[in-house]
């Protein structure tokens, strides 16, 4: 059995980040990934027109700030990005492929992690670190009636940009940011397109071309004629900056909630009637209550009406037609984008071989769970950068094992509290339908670079507690 101070189960966003936080710390660690390369939810999601709709600058890495000719990347932009980082940092030999994990265990007899993998190898750490991500390749199918159907239901996870259906009548259902990335390249490759959506949401159209600033900080940078520390050095300052810069923006946004709804409104009024606007494009919830897509090539396939859309209850689908609102539309093709089932833990953790209930467990400020010992997980944040809040959790997280190290500490932990209030940023559908269920983040500002800069430190972290040993505790 091999032993490491850390184990990372997991290769996207999250264990890279983990992955680079350990090396700088000199913490001996292995990273086990399921698949036969990294990428996480970037390597699962091959959907038509895939990408980020965070900026790319805030999208990095802080210890690799990029800048590309577009502000966001493609899927397989986002890709290149990772293997350049896990081949620049040295993070890919210490990563172990196609390892399954079964489940997890720790035993207090000796402070120790046990992960058991599919194909019977076992692993221990004394730090375990689940970057596992939180089960996006289990679709969310609504109860539809599809009985009578004579079409093809594929929900968007399943999607392969390769598909074409130019002799099809494709009907895209949601209205999300998956539908937002996906309508704009697929309506390339359909006979017909249209949205059928629930209810609308808000929406931000952008061309992805670069302002002013970034063309200049990238243009400094492509020059050469910095060193790379300086280079370096503009790339955090430039990256610090966009971060603030859209906290504010998210900030204003909540407060001032007439002004913003006008304004998403007059990204439509140019080239739809206010009662058009009113039905498909107006929603009900506040602005920020859910995530706010950002879409490239929307806006005019809507103002050709090239696409259409319909909002409404499906009834159900009837041979190759679906029903909304008892009218009938054709539907050879349904795609949909209708989200995924959470799941923060895809498998079993155990303390002494007894199964941890995580249900409502209370998940202190979104990356150390109560009654788990030594066990890290990061959530990332809504507001902000995923990267961003994942940095800020696992530089801590080394933090922490730095201060036990060199106070010959062997356990940290916190107790077990299932009565904490949920705070997370906003709920999307896929939160609210699973959320008498889920783990409960707390303890995080409303502000992420404010967590990120100030109270993601040890001295403010005050629920954790240093013992030498570890009393379990199953309620």
């Amino acid at each position: 059995m091999l032993h490491y101070e850390a184990l990372i189960i997991g290769c996207g966003v999250s264990g890279i980040g983990a992955a680079y936080y350990l090396s700088k710390n000199n913490i001996n660690y292995l990273a086990l990934e399921q698949s036969s390369d990294i990428g996480g939810t970037w390597r699962e999601h091959n959907f038509h027109g895939c990408r980020v709709d965070t900026e790319n600058v805030e999208y990095c890495f802080s210890f690799n700030v990029r800048l590309d000719e577009t502000t966001r990347w493609t899927k397989n932009q986002v890709m290149n990005y990772l293997q350049d980082t896990v081949e620049k940092f040295n993070i890919l030999p210490n990563i172990l492929f196609n390892k399954t994990i079964k489940y997890v265990n720790f035993s207090t007899s000796n402070n120790t992690w046990y992960v058991y993998c599919n194909d019977d190898t076992v692993f221990s750490c004394c730090y375990l670190f689940n970057c596992s991500g939180f089960s996006n390749t289990d679709p969310h199918i609504p109860n539809f009636k599809i009985d009578k159907y004579r079409g093809k239901l594929i929900h968007s996870i399943k999607l392969n940009n390769q598909d074409t259906f130019h002799d099809k009548n494709v009907v895209v259902i949601g209205s999300g940011a998956t539908m937002a990335s996906l309508v704009p390249e697929l309506y390339k490759v359909c006979k017909t397109l249209r949205i059928v959506q629930r209810s609308p949401t808000y929406i931000y159209e952008d061309d992805d071309k670069p302002d002013i600033l970034y063309n200049i900080v990238r243009n400094v940078i492509n020059s050469n004629i910095m060193s790379d520390n300086i280079n370096n050095f503009i790339l955090k300052i430039y990256q610090i900056y966009r971060m603030l810069y859209d906290e504010i923006i998210f900030f204003l946004l909540r407060k001032l909630q007439p002004l913003s709804k006008a304004f998403f409104r007059s990204q439509w009024t140019d080239i739809k009637s206010d009662k058009y606007i009113d039905k498909h494009l107006t929603p009900r919830h506040n602005v920020l209550e859910q995530r706010i897509p950002v879409s490239k090539g929307l806006k005019p396939l809507i103002r050709d009406n090239k696409i259409k859309i319909t909002t409404g209850i499906i009834d159900c689908f009837y041979k190759n037609k679906i029903i909304v609102n008892k009218k009938k539309y054709k539907c050879d093709v349904a795609i949909l984008c209708t989200g995924f089932n959470i799941n923060f833990f895809r498998f079993p953790i155990k303390i002494n071989n007894v199964d941890i209930d995580t249900k409502k467990l209370n998940w202190y400020k979104g990356f150390m769970f109560g009654g788990i010992p030594n066990y890290f997980q990061a959530i990332g944040c809504f507001d902000c950068s995923w990267t961003q809040r994942v940095e800020s959790c696992y530089k801590l997280s080394c933090d922490i094992i730095n201060y036990m190290k060199s106070n010959n500490l062997k356990i940290v932990s916190l107790p077990v509290d299932r009565n904490k209030k949920c705070e997370y940023v906003f709920k999307p559908n896929y939160i609210t339908r699973n959320e008498k269920t889920l783990p409960v983040v707390y303890d995080l500002s409303f502000l992420p670079s404010y967590d990120y800069y100030f109270s993601f430190n040890l001295k403010d972290c005050k629920e954790l507690t240093f013992t030498p040993f570890f009393t379990p505790s199953y309620n």
